[in-house]
């Protein structure tokens, strides 16, 4: 049976990190034979892949090696110790396809690697958020999608977006939604009882610029000076967490804004909140998003590329980026018990759209062809 190797620069906590597990123990448990390749072990989500699955990590440890060779690839475009490292790890291992699940570095590695079929899987809105353009000079991100033999979106959104920013691309253009398991979302939810105190509002994600939490703290802000009475949890961790609380605790709502860290498990919070919030500034096709819609909680999110596509048709409410059209679309909401309810019951519908066993098919059939167990 010939080997696909997936690619992925860490398993931290993110949401990408997240379906990286998914999908390769899904896969995995359905008789594909999948490998890993990371930069570094460790990570919130390194230990829930499934034993059985090899996984090959370049830097063992954070050594001066590593560090240099990231630095030297960031700043300078000079990749070559990272690639000499990488084709050392892998060492005589032969992969009939590699798929670089995210963009930017995970791509730049595949480049590197020798394969008879190459995937890229793009998850992210690339115009609105091009973050990859650091790690390429010139035009090579360019180049190195035009030499793939198909490239993945996470949703419609996604590719249009790709589309626009890199136009013209040869490639086999395919839109696979990532596996939502919506029975074991429910049932994790269940696993505890987070208390809460009033009407609660529910933020998770990553704590970087990108994913807005700034704005939703000045909009809480304005939403206190009406006189509303909520609380908001903020769900996650990141490198804005520290600025982020000290704008809490300046603008006066430190009884207001509760951060909760990483939560392995944020179902139990996601399950008791009266309203999920994706105040973000570009996103492919949001993981949590789906994961709220799945527990029947209402949705405020802005207009991106990927909420956008799942809220369509009122299954949700999308706002424009500013602070005042995120703080008028959560007034709406908490002061209007029947509009929660209606949410409610359009999240509950929209998650009928979310089929895991269906989503790993497509991903075997087009990654794999006919090789795994569960497609003869």
């Amino acid at each position: 049976m010939q080997k696909t190797l997936f690619i992925i620069r860490e398993l931290s906590g993110g949401g990408a990190e997240k379906v990286f597990v998914d999908v390769l123990n899904g896969l995995k448990a359905n008789g594909c034979a999948v490998e890993a390749l990371v930069l570094f072990p460790g990570g919130e989500r390194f230990a829930d892949l499934a034993p059985t699955i090899p996984v090959h990590v370049v830097y063992p440890r954070c050594s001066f090696r590593a560090l240099t060779a990231m630095r030297l690839m960031k700043w300078l475009k000079f990749p070559w110790i990272l690639r000499r490292d990488v084709l050392h790890c892998l060492g005589s291992h032969a992969f009939e396809t590699t798929v670089s699940f995210v963009e930017g570095v995970p791509l730049l590695l595949q480049s590197w690697i020798p394969a008879k079929r190459r995937v890229a899987w793009v998850r992210t809105d690339l115009l609105e958020n091009h973050y990859t353009k650091v790690f390429f000079k010139g035009d090579d991100e360019r180049r190195l999608y035009g030499a793939m033999d198909a490239i993945l979106f996470v949703g419609r959104a996604a590719l249009q977006q790709f589309q626009l920013l890199f136009p013209g691309l040869p490639n086999r253009h395919l839109v696979l939604y990532d596996p939502i398991d919506v029975l074991r979302i429910r049932q994790l939810a269940q696993t505890r009882v987070v208390p809460k105190r009033k009407v609660t509002l529910c933020s998770v994600g990553r704590l970087s610029p990108e994913k807005g939490v700034d704005r939703l703290i000045v909009a809480a802000h304005q939403l206190r000076q009406e006189g509303l009475d909520f609380d908001l949890w903020v769900v996650g961790e990141g490198t804005e967490r520290e600025m982020l609380e000290r704008e809490v605790a300046r603008l006066g709502l430190t009884d207001v804004v509760f951060f909760m860290g990483f939560q392995k498990n944020p179902y139990p919070f996601l399950g008791q909140a009266d309203l999920f919030v994706s105040p973000s500034r570009a996103e492919g096709f949001p993981l949590v998003v789906c994961e709220a819609l799945s527990l029947g909680i209402p949705v405020v999110s802005t207009r991106t590329a990927g909420p956008q596509e799942l809220l369509a048709d009122d299954h949700g409410v999308l706002c424009d980026h500013s602070v005042e059209a995120l703080t008028a679309a959560l007034k709406g909401l908490i002061v209007s018990v029947e509009k929660r309810a209606y949410y409610a019951s359009r999240a509950r519908e929209r998650a009928e759209m979310f089929d895991t066993q269906r989503s790993l098919r497509e991903i075997e059939n087009m990654v794999f062809g006919m090789e795994c167990n569960s497609s003869n």
